[in-house]
């Protein structure tokens, strides 16, 4: 069976082997085909239609072709093509016609699309899902949600900014505290803090930090470990994982948000 793009002009099919109709098994090669000569029966239809334009052309030992059009290829599903002339055996050859997209993602360089039209036999929550999608944030998190604000001494909701995203002003007044990056050499799986910080080794442990602003803002990881006489942040998570290094190092003088409990 050949797959056909739909409603497209210039398709090439074959057609034979073409047999002289009383031995059965000669070649036949000087065949006239005209475009009357061959009939389409298209899915769904109780009678074959001519093709469009133009017959057959001989291409070796009793084989031809033909050219179909965007008329012959309009109606998607199973398609056969019958080709009956003087002088030689009846030929018949099966199609099946496919929407465009997906030819073209089977056959050519296109992307066959997957967009969600319907969940649960519904298009109402894929409608939901698309808006939702269309209000995130890659880098913030999602607009027009009011989550509960942080209760100081508590790890309590994020606060979320009109605009789309993490409120970073708003998170400052309600989280633990706030920091410096304050390292010459800062690492993306480890940094010094400023002064303002905790003496006590480990306080930090299994905290959240926040990035307020810089290249690395809004984005976060668990703190792993923290030596208190250096101010020292480790993220030593395996790669994926919310205790991983952060995706770059971050630059001094950046700051950041510690949320959670101590």
């Amino acid at each position: 069976m050949i797959e056909l793009r739909q409603s497209t002009a210039g398709q090439e099919v074959p057609l034979g082997h073409f047999v002289d109709s009383t031995d059965g098994d000669t070649e036949e090669t000087g065949l006239t085909i005209s475009a009357s000569d061959i009939k389409i029966w298209h899915w769904g239809s109780t009678s074959l239609a001519l093709k469009n334009s133009g017959g057959a052309t001989h291409m070796a030992d009793g084989a031809y072709y033909c050219v179909l059009d965007a008329t012959d290829t309009a109606t998607l599903g199973p398609m056969v093509i019958f080709v009956h002339v003087s002088g030689a055996l009846a030929v018949r050859l099966e199609c099946c016609v496919i929407p465009a997209n997906v030819w073209d993602s089977r056959y050519s360089t296109d992307k066959l699309q997957v967009d969600a039209v319907e969940i649960s036999g519904d298009s109402t929550a894929a409608d939901n899902l698309e808006s939702a999608a269309g209000n995130y944030s890659a880098t913030r998190g999602l607009a027009g949600t009011a989550l509960p604000a942080a209760a100081a001494g508590a790890a309590g909701g994020l606060p979320i900014s009109d605009a789309g995203g993490l409120d970073m002003d708003a998170l400052a007044d309600t989280a633990w505290i706030g920091g410096t990056v304050t390292d010459g050499d800062p690492a993306a799986g480890e940094f010094d803090g400023d002064a303002g910080l905790s003496a006590t080794d480990d306080i930090y442990n299994g905290m959240l930090l926040v990035f307020k602003d810089g290249t690395l803002a809004g984005q976060n990881r668990r703190i792993t470990d923290y030596t208190g006489a250096t101010k020292t942040f480790t993220f030593s998570g395996a790669a994926g994982t919310s205790d991983a290094p952060f995706l770059s190092a971050p630059a001094n003088s950046d700051t950041f948000i510690l949320i959670g409990r101590m």
